[in-house]
């Protein structure tokens, strides 16, 4: 079984797509404010620098969640 991943990016000639599913959004709603977003997504125009530390923080996030969700599962075996 393959781990769950914790985010996904795509870049096209407008903007740099970052895919942290929507709990990644919604727990940095604050932060993210400045990004065009949808759900599960948030956009970075490519004529400005990439928020990392912001990035790196929501990774870190995601692989969290995603660990307590397995553990959970594996629990219930």
């Amino acid at each position: 079984m393959n781990p769950p991943k914790a985010a996904y990016g795509s870049i096209d000639e407008y903007h740099i797509g970052f895919y942290p599913a929507p709990s990644g959004i919604e727990a940095f709603h604050d932060e993210v404010k400045a990004y065009h977003k949808s759900k599960g997504t948030l956009q970075f125009p490519l004529d400005q620098p990439l928020p990392y530390e912001l990035i790196s923080r929501i990774v870190k996030y995601r692989v969290a969640a995603n660990k307590e969700k397995a553990a959970g599962k594996l629990k219930k075996k």
